[in-house]
């Protein structure tokens, strides 16, 4: 079966984590694996890939294959995404990248993605605004 994903977006996805692995924390070496958190492995979304060590992908694809629960790791994916986000937004950039994965994506990428989350969430459009409204007629009636 060919390849899905490119390297390239294995590797965007890693940095969007600072090089850590989403379900144990520990920094990836650069063997990591990436994970379909769906485990549909045609959902190539962003937010369905989750870059992590080959230990953690096999516990959590074999416990979702079983039908086993998996809260405690997705629990701890979700702490560990959050963390990730957060210093983001504090500033990591890609310096705070493993070297091995600093040699794998672009100054450029690292600052595009921290300048796309670090934007403040647009306000909602008032639509309201723009409604059409006809003006009160000029004409008098005539009585």
């Amino acid at each position: 079966m060919a390849r899905r994903l490119s390297r390239r977006s294995k590797d965007l996805v890693c940095m969007r984590q600072l090089g850590l692995c989403g379900y144990c924390g520990r920094v990836l070496c650069d063997a990591f694996e990436v994970d379909h958190l769906n485990e549909n492995r045609c959902d190539d979304r962003a937010c369905n890939l989750v870059a992590a060590c080959a230990l953690c992908h096999a516990i959590k694809s074999r416990h979702v294959r079983l039908c086993r629960d998996w809260s405690t790791m997705r629990e701890a994916l979700t702490n560990n995404l959050s963390q990730a986000l957060d210093r983001w937004h504090d500033g990591a950039g890609w310096a705070s990248l493993p070297p091995w994965l600093q040699s794998r994506v672009r100054r450029r990428d690292a600052q595009q993605y921290g300048d796309a989350i670090a934007r403040p969430a647009l306000l909602p459009l008032d639509l309201e605004r723009y409604r059409y409204r006809p003006r009160p007629s000029a004409r008098r009636s005539t009585g």
